[in-house]
């Protein structure tokens, strides 16, 4: 992961806060020596001098309120428009599971065996081409030696992906803006008497941001409840996503 950029933002924000601090001591001191009458403000260069400083002081004040305040809406913004890619990207890989386990009987356990699988296979679709509803339309083409259904193999990249994409096979487990894999687990639950077969997959939330120079240092607090975007469960026989 890339924390370097995290962890200079943080030492930028400290930095603040002790400036902050030594100035906040500074202006104790100040009020102390003018009450006790240590330092006179009958002088012009301490009067205009100490006026200049503390606007100066209230300018610097201001502009790096602002500035966090800029920097908090533009990291939701990035954050919101990464994460958005990030659930569409982790939807399609969710699809490769489900395809796989269609077609092989269970789900991959790694990312060899599923990246293998969509340049390699082929997802089989059946078309019907008589309503089996309809009685009289399906003894009739018995009659007529007419077929019921279609069969046709679709690549998986193609099925997944479309015709024409322009998806790195090769690249799909990892997290986009990221040079992280996604997580990917698979395992049984027991309903019913019955072992039923799940996977996950899975990544961190802070994956996708945390190269950003404005990353906030209070992230892990800001995604608390949910941490990570999941797809599939290793406790319930489910492929939803956990947003």
């Amino acid at each position: 992961r890339k924390e370097s950029s995290a962890a200079s933002d943080v030492y930028k924000r400290q930095a603040v806060y002790i400036i902050f601090g030594f100035i906040s001591i500074l202006l104790g001191v100040f009020i102390l020596l003018v009450s006790k009458e240590i330092l006179q403000l009958n002088s012009p260069i301490i009067k205009y001098g100490v006026m200049s400083f503390f606007f100066i002081l209230a300018i610097f004040y201001i502009y790096k309120t602002n500035s966090s305040l800029q920097n908090d809406i533009e990291f939701e913004r990035v954050y919101l428009e990464r994460e958005n890619v990030v659930k569409e990207h982790i939807l399609k890989l969710r699809d490769i599971q489900v395809a796989h386990h269609k077609e092989k009987g269970n789900y991959a356990e790694n990312w060899s065996q599923l990246i293998n699988f969509v340049k390699n296979d082929s997802i089989q679709i059946v078309k019907l081409l008589v309503n089996q509803n309809d009685t009289n339309a399906v003894n009739t083409a018995i009659q007529n030696g007419d077929a019921l259904v279609d069969t046709i193999y679709l690549p998986v990249a193609d099925r997944i992906y479309g015709k024409e994409n322009n998806i790195k096979l090769d690249s799909i487990c990892y997290v986009p803006y990221s040079q992280d894999t996604f997580i990917v687990k698979i395992g049984y639950v027991e309903r019913n008497e019955k072992e039923i077969k799940v996977m996950l997959i899975q990544t961190e939330k802070r994956v996708f941001v945390e190269n950003l120079e404005i990353f906030p240092e209070n992230f892990e607090n800001l995604v608390a409840p949910k941490p990570t975007l999941t797809v599939g469960s290793l406790k319930e026989p489910t492929t939803e996503g956990n947003w």
